[in-house]
């Protein structure tokens, strides 16, 4: 009876804290695949990473998988970043987008990139609204960093809420 009671209270505190937010783990949904030579694929990427000093990182490009399976960032490519913060809602992660970096810069009044994105936690992924992001294992990027940094350089600040 002891130990019933043991694993029941076991299982209602582990089972109250939830899912461990994914923190200094690069995730990614990647789009279809398309062949571009023999062994050879491209598609559309988006990564995004929810760092442990609240930064939240967004980048959308294209990767090349090669024939040994491994993902490369194609840099050939236009790249798109948008680098924020984040907060923790529960079961919700909140990032509010505070700069946008594009090779070509938005025409519009309001860039619609300056908002607000929520993702639902989700074993060691989460799910945006467009679906899942899981774990990257496979991406060969030792210029994923640089790419991030020239973001906080060139990009464009988005306007801040009015309080």
């Amino acid at each position: 009876m002891v130990r019933r009671l043991l694993v029941a209270a076991l299982l209602v505190t582990g089972c109250s804290r939830g899912p461990a937010l994914p923190v200094n783990t690069v995730l990614w949904r990647v789009g279809s695949w398309t062949q571009v030579a023999p062994q050879v694929r491209r598609a559309a990427a988006r990564f995004i990473s929810f760092r442990a000093d609240g930064a939240y990182i967004e980048h959308v490009c294209y990767v090349i998988e090669q024939p040994d399976t491994s993902v490369y960032i194609s840099r050939s490519d236009p790249h798109l970043i948008t680098i924020g913060n984040w907060v923790r809602d529960g079961q919700e992660i909140v990032a509010r987008r505070t700069i946008v970096a594009r090779q070509n810069p938005y025409s519009g009044p309001s860039d619609p990139l300056c908002s607000e994105v929520r993702y639902t936690m989700s074993g060691n992924s989460v799910l945006g609204k467009d679906g899942p992001y899981s774990p990257v294992t496979r991406l060969v990027a030792p210029d994923f960093e640089s790419y991030i940094n020239d973001a906080r350089r060139t990009g464009k600040p988005c306007p801040q809420p009015s309080r």
